[in-house]
């Protein structure tokens, strides 16, 4: 077995984390560029609009309404936040104040796939496909 003498080991850990770190900053910029507008599930009338924070590049803010237009966001709104990981958007479970359960949003053929575990499993930080998850397909809105 070989092994790496430790003054060499720490300088290539920080040059490959300095030439890494723009890569993965790129990914979630490309991430966040493509969620920016609204996005619509015909089945549930259900929109969603993803705000861009420029104070944040690990963070989207989500809008979501139900209705037929607009008009309907006014009367009744959610707004919740999602962190930007491995080229998804990931919204924690919360079992204390909220109760709502873990979920995933990706990007897969311009399409928009929301994914969270069904049920009142609230707290799972994974999709738990074994326990059973839902799942809605959104168009973006030009």
């Amino acid at each position: 077995m070989k092994f790496i003498n430790p003054s060499i080991k720490a300088p290539a850990l920080i040059l490959s984390i300095l030439i890494l770190s723009p890569l993965f900053a790129q990914q979630k910029h490309t991430l966040q560029q493509q969620l920016n507008g609204t996005w619509y599930n015909s089945n549930s009338k259900r929109y969603l609009r993803f705000d861009v924070s420029s104070n944040s590049s690990d963070q989207v803010v989500i809008s979501d309404w139900t209705g037929h237009s607009a008009k309907d966001r006014d009367k009744s709104i959610d707004v919740y936040r999602a962190y930007v990981k491995e080229n998804k958007l990931i919204m924690y479970a919360e079992k204390e104040q909220h109760r709502c359960p873990y979920c995933e949003i990706t990007l897969q053929d311009k399409k928009l796939l929301y994914e969270c575990n069904s049920g009142l499993n609230f707290t799972d930080n994974f999709l738990n496909r074994e326990a059973g998850t839902s799942r809605e397909v959104f168009k973006k809105l030009k």
